[in-house]
């Protein structure tokens, strides 16, 4: 299984499965404003370029997103990704409660715009299941 590294910088880890349209995506360091932002962006430009339709979100160690995180998450995100033909959002747990209620309301949101969601305790059994979407 062939993964391409389209970022890697000690702070945000994009990979990209070409054989099974998906894009992997963790925050490896602590990441906020324009940073996550660009990291983010980075990864919808990817996901629209390759047509893929599944999202990995590795969230082991991700931070809680302040408000301008959010809003741009809610107003630019969010929607970019729909239109893109985004179907699938395997979500590796979050180590932080709080970072898991947000997960939770993702989870509700996204699910209300058609995209699949799910949330795994590992990265292994999340992968499998979205090699399994079609």
């Amino acid at each position: 299984m062939d993964k391409k590294v389209i970022l890697d910088d000690g702070k945000i880890r994009i990979w990209y499965y070409d054989e099974f349209k998906i894009l992997y995506f963790k925050f490896t360091g602590l990441t906020y404003g324009q940073e996550l932002i660009e990291g983010m962006s980075k990864g919808m430009e990817v996901f629209k370029e390759n047509k893929a339709t599944k999202w990995l979100s590795d969230k082991g160690e991700t931070p809680t997103m302040n408000k301008n995180d959010l809003e741009w998450n809610e107003n630019v995100f969010k929607w970019e990704m729909i239109k893109a033909g985004w179907k699938y959002w395997a979500i590796v747990e979050p180590d932080k409660t709080s970072s898991k209620m947000l997960f939770d309301k993702f989870i509700k949101d996204y699910a209300e715009l058609n995209v699949a969601v799910k949330m795994f305790a590992d990265m292994e059994s999340a992968f499998n299941w979205l090699k399994e979407q079609p």
